[in-house]
């Protein structure tokens, strides 16, 4: 495994346990954080509202 996919695989898991209910809100800047965030979110299959 690349150190990328480490990663990206400790972000889902803290997401995961930090985040248990499934619709969430974001504060979206428009910037890389903000934005990586909302998709890995929405891959998990959580209702994101920016």
């Amino acid at each position: 495994m690349q150190d990328i996919d480490i990663l990206l695989e400790q972000i889902r898991t803290s997401i995961s346990q930090i985040v248990p209910e499934k619709k969430i809100g974001i504060a979206f800047s428009g910037g890389v954080d903000s934005t990586l965030i909302a998709k890995i979110c929405s891959d998990l299959g959580y209702d994101v509202t920016l």
